[in-house]
């Protein structure tokens, strides 16, 4: 079925406490078991059925009470089957949740004056912190359904104590946790857990400080206020993928003084791929799409704006086409004309997802984007910004582009350069858009002016090659596998022999914490106090992500490499 009810994160979280240890087992091994069973809708009503007979009935479109998600097995409601069948519904977003793919806190938060916490407040920061610690102690490996309901508890309690920055990271946590226990454990899901769980940390343990100031808290809706009707040129239009079950497109448009303004909508993930949803309409009452709005320049009256430049999509807003618009149009032309260094050294370190993209004028290059010229020009791996179309317009951008200038705007997504769009003077392709609607990627390129470039690539960057390896190794493994896996081994001498003493102290402090407390009675070992371990992980994973920081930063010539 195309859509499927969302559920309350503190429902999840009660089902899974009523479900006995020994199924909760079952499932952490098959955690994707509901997938199989038929999901088919019966009136107002979602039923399910299993491999094995069982019914479990969904009634209404958002799971909140006991009485809404129900099974005819003789278990019920401690089976299985409502468990298998709850985990793979959607969470569903509070009232004052920000927008679901952009999950930073918004600009007004900052300005709140500092309050002592309520008991609510700590109550939730509490219990989200003693989930998180949790998951630092048994690693990700055994981080099943119970720890991941500890975080939906943390979650909860959240929102109810009006913390949504602590709500959303508790989120991207468990749906991150979610992803990489069901979706391959790679690395690069894992290092990005690894950042979530080290940021909703730091920031449980501000809460539970005491006095706690307006950034910390956060604030769950922007502020929009009336934008004088205005003329605006479209950009670009891309696709995204939140990590809470949500996909949409955003439209990027530029005004006269070269203000940037950006509108989103967003749809279940499971409802359309990127093509149609550049189809979606951006605002309630026109008729535009987001696909022929980012390539026209239009007249807006009645839109409604916030201070980081969103445009509100409420049914007041009328829009007017005036005709098409390309990126080499006048207004764009301050976008391109920034340095480019600047612009990887605002979006270095930045939130991808809320951070604005780069506008760059690039030579394709053996699969790199070469920017500048002469001895100060660097050449910056390209990844397509999804799956899909994305990576196939990607691969054929690199096939038929090499050796073209292009204009560009993208997003720097680790040590890469992922496109949005490119444009020729025979047009422009949205990347993991246009599917095979429109003319084929390597017809645009065709048009596009050819140079030479003698710009040298870099090595193939691995592991190996960066000096503090062993301490990336030691936080990966600790964190996969938990305190039994940091082990006594010799990569704290290896950092001194490269010069790393503070990570190599890290290191030994990471040892300590980590050495079991004693035997029980049974003589198994007793774990090591959660809280020192959880700290001396979080001290290790924030000077790697200093330090590769850094690196990046050298590597795209924004600091001298003496």
């Amino acid at each position: 079925m195309s859509e499927r009810p969302v559920i309350e994160p503190a429902r999840l979280a009660a089902i899974t406490g009523a479900v006995p240890s020994r199924l909760l087992r079952k499932l952490d091994r098959q955690p994707e078991l509901a997938e199989s069973w038929r999901w088919r809708r019966e009136g107002e009503a979602t039923v399910v059925e299993t491999d094995k007979g069982a019914r479990v009935t969904l009634r209404g479109a958002r799971i909140a009470d006991a009485d809404q998600i129900a099974c005819d097995c003789l278990l019920a409601p401690r089976c299985i089957h409502v468990l298998a069948v709850a985990t793979r519904l959607p969470l569903a977003e509070s009232d004052g949740d920000a927008d679901e793919h952009e999950d930073a806190p918004t600009e007004e938060a900052s300005g709140v004056e500092e309050r002592p916490a309520t008991e609510d407040e700590r109550a939730a920061a509490a219990t989200t912190r003693a989930a998180l610690v949790q998951l630092a102690m048994l690693g990700a490996t055994g981080a099943g359904v119970v720890v991941q309901a500890q975080l939906l508890r943390g979650l909860h309690l959240a929102r109810v104590a009006s913390l949504p920055r602590l709500a959303t990271a508790a989120q991207r946590t468990h749906a991150r946790l979610r992803r990489w226990r069901e979706e391959g454990r790679t690395q690069a899901q894992l290092e990005a857990l690894l950042a979530s769980w080290r940021d909703a940390l730091l920031l449980a343990w501000a809460l539970e400080g005491g006095a706690i100031e307006g950034a910390l808290r956060g604030q769950a809706r922007r502020r929009f206020e009336p934008l004088p009707p205005t003329r605006l040129v479209g950009l670009c239009c891309a696709p995204f993928v939140s990590e809470t079950g949500y996909a949409g497109v955003t439209t990027w448009l530029v005004d006269r003084g070269g203000a940037l303004r950006s509108v989103s909508s967003v749809r279940s993930s499971s409802q359309s791929g990127g093509a149609r949803r550049a189809d979606l309409a951006p605002f309630a009452r026109a008729t535009i799409t987001h696909a022929e709005l980012s390539r026209a320049e239009v007249a807006l009256e009645g839109a409604t704006a916030s201070a980081d430049g969103r445009l509100g999509a409420g049914a007041g807003v009328r829009v007017a086409r005036l005709g098409d618009a390309t990126l080499d149009h006048e207004w764009a032309a301050p976008l391109f004309a920034e340095p480019w260094r600047t612009q990887l050294r605002r979006a270095l370190g930045a939130d991808p997802a809320t951070s604005p993209p780069l506008f760059l004028d690039v030579v394709v290059c053996r699969g790199h984007a070469a920017l500048g010229s002469g001895e100060g020009a660097i050449a910056i791996p390209l990844r397509p910004p999804l799956g899909g179309h994305a990576a196939a317009d990607l691969a054929a951008l690199v096939a038929h582009g090499e050796g073209r200038r292009l204009r560009m705007v993208a997003r720097l997504t680790g040590d890469a350069i992922a496109p949005l769009s490119v444009a020729s003077p025979g047009g422009r392709w949205d990347l993991g858009l246009q599917g095979g609607r429109y003319a084929r990627i390597e017809d645009l390129l065709a048009d596009a002016p050819i140079e030479s470039s003698d710009i040298p690539l870099p090595p193939a960057r691995t592991i190996e090659l960066a000096p503090w390896w062993p301490l990336t190794r030691v936080v990966a493994r600790t964190f996969r596998g938990g305190w039994r896996s940091v082990g006594t081994g010799d990569e704290g001498a290896r950092l001194r022999a490269r010069a790393l003493p503070q990570a190599a102290g890290l290191v030994a402090a990471l040892e300590s914490a980590a050495r079991p407390s004693g035997r029980d009675g049974a003589g198994a070992l007793r774990p090591p106090e959660p809280a020192p371990f959880a700290s001396a992980l979080t001290a290790c994973a924030a000077y790697l992500e200093a330090i590769e920081e850094a690196a990046r930063a050298r590597a795209f010539g924004l600091v001298s490499s003496d």
